[in-house]
């Protein structure tokens, strides 16, 4: 009977053992890491991914935001030779296959974010886990401390759309612009404004580049000013004359 017990404890504490190696098969250090940055300027964390089993393992990344992401922000994964972008919600992209790590073997994992006009810290959650059993995971935590470089109104100011009056001037019915955005801007407004400067029409513009138009047919007859805004200060596109 005792040696049937201490047979049973012996099987017990190897199968503990293992289970224990199983949960670690995967490590990636450093555990933690502050990377600084400025807006607008694209930072990377560089973290190492050791197998410690012997047996090629296939693995995915996954990415949990620990602070809000300011909106705008850009995102880039980087494993097994390939780059992944967009929100961290994304990670892993369904679409992309696991990736696979040699027994014994090392690999570099890139983590780099992009602040956009926003100042503050970020803080993010990367695990790499095996795609046979999801328990066996490491994950690091990464904090992201982005200040300015110049003023903030200055970054702003950088990403200026850019608009031209295309219709007649003076006009009847409606005033149209070519428009073309910067890459960071997500949305901008046109704007047309009385000589006491007060709003009396306006149009939202969500695509990159096009055509826009404003209808001023109900406008009294007078001068205005046409504007552009998004996360700059209004940009003067013309003078417009409405005249019935």
């Amino acid at each position: 009977m005792k040696t049937s017990i201490f047979i049973l404890t012996a099987i017990s504490c190897i199968m503990s053992f293992n289970f224990l190696n199983a949960q670690s098969t995967m490590t990636l250090s450093p555990k933690s890491q502050t990377k600084n940055t400025t807006i607008n300027t694209s930072v990377d964390a560089v973290v190492t991914m050791v197998n410690t089993d012997t047996r090629t393992l296939k693995y995915r990344i996954t990415a949990t935001p620990l602070t809000s992401i300011p909106t705008g922000s850009g995102w880039q994964t980087c494993y097994a030779s390939n780059c992944y972008g967009g929100s961290p919600t994304l990670i892993p992209i369904s679409s992309a296959p696991p990736a696979e790590l040699a027994g014994s073997g090392t690999e570099t994992l890139k983590f780099t974010y992009e602040p956009d006009v926003n100042t503050g810290t970020v803080e993010m959650k990367f695990c790499v886990y095996n795609e046979d059993n999801p328990n066996d995971s490491s994950c690091v935590k990464v904090t992201y401390v982005t200040t300015a470089s110049s003023s903030i109104q200055e970054v702003m100011n950088a990403y200026k759309p850019q608009a031209q009056l295309i219709s007649a001037n003076p006009a009847h019915d409606f005033v149209s612009f070519n428009y073309q955005l910067h890459p960071k801007n997500k949305k901008a407004v046109l704007l047309m404004t009385n000589s006491l400067g007060q709003v009396v029409a306006q149009q939202n513009i969500t695509e990159m580049q096009g055509i826009a138009f404003i209808h001023v047919g109900n406008l009294p007859n007078g001068v205005y000013h046409a504007y552009i805004q998004s996360q700059s200060e209004p940009v003067l596109i013309n003078k417009i004359v409405v005249a019935h």
